[in-house]
């Protein structure tokens, strides 16, 4: 691209320069989606230090991406899954001492009564993860994928087959992982817009275009750990189940900063626990947290376009132009403190990206005022057009009767939802997204001892979501994700209960456009009468031989003849300060020549 225009101040029959403002953005275009299952086997054995399992009430599996790769049409997946299991450990117990009566015939004197302890076998409730216990590899089919591109992948467990060893000291797993990839590619694109400088009462054509400007990125694992205060008149023995919610905020910490040096972006954020718990007594006791393992970290991003120049609208949600993400992977507890405190650990995944809305005001036509002859000169700019974005909050409910085989409620401990979107459809000005949602809940049954068990419905909830997006049309290529905002169980009957699930849906929406518009254009006077052979010019910054040969009415072959030193053919910046041979007539041919 030619350098930004300026005034080249030589002498002779010099022109105006039009000065253009030079913007350079980053936009990221859509290659493609695709999902693919995958299976990851393991077997599990419990430390020496827990008891035997005698009945496997969960296992739950969370697979996290440890890596992809991007090739000719497809990438690479790897992942490891973390299980989780509770179980239940039959302990025996003695019941109290009671008195009983021999039968006549049994060979005991009548006035003889025993002592018996009867052995009775309680369940007690037990939780361990293995970290990284298996592994999987997916290959995802994404035609124009390419070495270099961006991908974002997610994981998550769907159907799974859980064996307990004969001897009850581990498992046999089997986990089918769903993965999602989309994959991207960032184009950087120079582009010329209306700047300050223009003649006087020039009229200029000015088309204006939206791009999302993406100033760059980062994704990094935090371990989040803190030991918290419990209060409970009972003590805790264990914790029987714990889950964890990270939230997170950006904002920039340089916002002063200049082009071209390294911005960071700070990120703050909490983790909220809910903690299942035995006491002392032997009884359930469910403890929660709420923002008492704060976090920081700090992003450099590469900003690479200057600032101010076009309407920048924020693309962000959470500081001017920033998005963070926040995801616990792993999450563990352990009673401490003599049963007064929870030691709490979780794995977190923090994602940052800088972005904006640019609103280019794109040259394509210029008129001098009267008198004064503007030429200019255009290109074709490929550029990613920015429709827009929008969210959808679906409530959705949902009877779920409970799985064959599994004991009658008495009361609900905690829920759990997942939502997943599996076809999108752009219509106008709208966006449908259908999928669905995984639920499940752990119980208390109404039988003899009140086992715990855990139920689970796959696809449990059908979810269509409408988002509202202007411009949209029938062709376009969507981004939209969806996460369940909160789930709730009402118990309906001992065999049934109702799902009221919140799901948040977000869209975006892109297009890859082509734009024509002015790259460098000068105010050109009228050629002169009588105009020297050569001129001689000195470079001045800005100066391009399109310019030049415009501004001097020269032909800019000739120009490139008679200064062999551009050897780049003058394409490139010439260098201020330097002497340029500027024919000016054009040779004639002699006389009689053929």
């Amino acid at each position: 691209m030619p350098a930004k225009a300026a005034a080249n101040g030589a002498k002779g029959g010099a022109g105006v320069d039009v000065t253009l403002q030079r913007q350079a953005v980053r936009m990221a275009r859509l290659i493609g989606t695709a999902s693919r299952q995958a299976v990851a086997e393991a077997t599990l054995e419990l430390p020496a230090a827990l008891p035997d399992i005698a009945r496997v009430v969960r296992v739950a599996a969370r697979p996290v991406v440890t890596g992809w790769e991007a090739g000719d049409d497809e990438v690479v997946v790897q992942g490891a899954v973390d299980f989780v299991i509770i179980y239940a450990h039959e302990r025996e117990e003695r019941a109290e001492a009671r008195d009983i009566e021999a039968e006549p015939g049994y060979g005991l004197d009548d006035d003889v009564s025993a002592a018996f302890d009867p052995v009775e076998y309680r369940e007690v409730l037990y939780r361990h993860r293995w970290r990284r216990g298996g592994v999987f590899e997916a290959v995802l089919d994404v035609p124009g994928a390419h070495p270099g591109a961006a991908v974002e992948v997610a994981a998550f467990p769907e159907d799974m087959d859980v064996q307990l060893h004969h001897d009850g000291r581990g498992v046999d797993v089997e986990v089918i992982v769903s993965v999602r990839g989309r994959v991207k590619e960032y184009q950087q694109a120079e582009v010329f817009v209306r700047g300050e400088a223009l003649p006087q009462d020039a009229e200029a054509d000015v088309q204006e275009t939206a791009v999302e400007h993406v100033r760059g990125g980062g994704a990094t694992h935090l371990s989040v750990q803190g030991t918290l205060p419990v209060d409970a008149d009972v003590p805790l023995a264990r914790v029987v189940d714990v889950w964890a919610a990270a939230r997170a905020s950006a904002e920039w910490e340089n916002p002063g900063g200049v082009a071209g040096e390294a911005r960071r972006v700070v990120v703050s954020g909490s983790v909220d626990y809910r903690a299942l718990c035995v006491d002392e007594n032997g009884d359930l006791v469910t403890v929660e947290w709420h923002g008492e393992t704060p976090f920081t970290y700090r992003f450099e991003l590469e900003e690479g376009a200057a600032g101010g120049g076009p309407e920048a609208v924020s693309g962000g949600r959470s500081g001017a132009g920033l998005t963070a993400v926040a995801r616990v992977s792993g999450v563990d507890a352990f009673v401490v403190g003599g049963g007064r405190q929870v030691e709490l650990f979780a794995d977190v995944e923090l994602t940052v990206q800088a972005a904006a809305v640019l609103r280019l005001p794109l040259l394509v036509g210029l008129a001098g005022p009267e008198g004064t002859e503007i030429h200019y000169r255009t290109a074709t700019f490929g550029l990613e057009e920015w429709i827009g974005e929008g969210t959808a909050d679906e409530r959705l409910q949902q009877t779920l009767e409970l799985p064959p085989g599994h004991p009658p409620v008495d009361r609900l401990l905690a829920a759990e939802a997942h939502a997943a979107v599996e076809d999108v459809l752009v219509l106008g000005d709208k966006i449908i997204a259908e999928g669905y949602v995984d639920v499940g809940v752990l119980y208390v049954a109404r039988t003899e001892g009140q086992p715990v068990h855990f139920a689970a419905w796959r696809r449990a909830v059908p979810l269509e979501a409408e988002v509202p997006l202007a411009g949209a049309e029938p062709g376009m290529e969507a981004e939209v994700d969806a996460e369940v905002a909160s789930v709730e169980l009402d118990l309906l009957s001992r065999e049934a209960v109702e799902a009221d699930v919140r799901v948040e849906v977000r869209a975006k929406l892109t297009r890859p456009v082509e734009r024509e518009a002015i790259v460098e254009a000068v105010a050109v006077p009228p050629p002169e009468e009588d105009p020297p052979t050569f001129t001689f010019v000195v470079i001045q910054p800005g100066d391009t031989l399109w310019k030049l040969s415009r501004r001097y009415h020269a032909d800019l072959d000739e120009i490139l003849r008679v200064n062999p030193w551009l050897e780049d053919g003058g394409e490139g910046p010439l260098p201020p300060g330097r002497k340029l041979c500027v024919p000016r007539r054009r040779p004639v041919a002699q006389a009689g020549a053929g």
